[in-house]
């Protein structure tokens, strides 16, 4: 298990968010051709190679039906079967748009969540993104991270960045730069999390210390 930076550090404090949900985009449905009569077939979210879950698909005219298996809490499974009311809309420039209902509140959306009363909208699902969620330590890790990726290092802070790495094309010039910078952002952030530190332990008071 990793520390601050190192990509695996958990916090305990941190809430459910939309981003840990399943979501479904009727945009992308659309796109791969899943919108279309007669069309059956399974939806899988995975974690790398592993499966983490799955619903069945079917399409109809005005609706999609989806069915999969759930439970609350220690609860045994059981089947759902819910069926997803469909809206399209004319675009400025001819042709036309697709929407899912949401059926909790009948808004139009592009993006349903899986919840307790299965694939709602993010109004009713009532949770925040990731990243609302975020201290600026966090964002500050973020970016440091992504900064990295970009000139070929490794994601995890806590490892050096390799010149070998450096991406195929990109001048030394802009890869010192970015290295430069990425390394900014890192220091950055590690002085966040002093001053946190620094924050909690002036709260603490060991117990039977009476000092004022």
């Amino acid at each position: 298990m990793g520390g601050p930076g190192s990509g695996t550090w958990y916090r305990w404090d941190r809430r459910t968010t939309l981003d840990a949900r399943d979501c479904l985009d009727v945009r992308v449905l659309a796109q791969r051709g899943a919108l279309r009569a007669g069309v059956y077939a399974t939806i899988a979210w995975r974690q790398g190679q592993r499966s983490e879950s799955s619903i069945g698909f079917a399409y109809h005219d005005e609706y999609v039906v989806l069915e999969y298996r759930t439970r609350h809490g220690r609860a045994d499974w059981y089947p759902v079967r819910q069926e997803i009311a469909l809206e399209r809309t004319l675009q400025p420039f001819g042709g036309k748009r697709v929407w899912f209902r949401c059926p909790e509140c009948q808004r139009r959306v592009a993006l349903l969540y899986s919840g307790r009363q299965g694939y709602i909208c993010r109004q009713c699902m009532k949770l925040p993104y990731s990243t609302q969620c975020m201290t600026r330590q966090d964002r500050l890790y973020r970016k440091a991270r992504r900064m990295r990726t970009r000139i070929g290092a490794s994601g995890n802070l806590l490892e050096p960045i390799q010149y070998s790495g450096k991406p195929r094309g990109m001048h030394w010039k802009t890869f010192e730069r970015l290295r430069a910078q990425a390394e900014d952002v890192h220091m950055e952030a590690m002085e966040e999390m002093n001053i946190a530190l620094a924050r909690l332990l002036g709260r603490y008071v060991p117990q039977g210390d009476t000092s004022p």
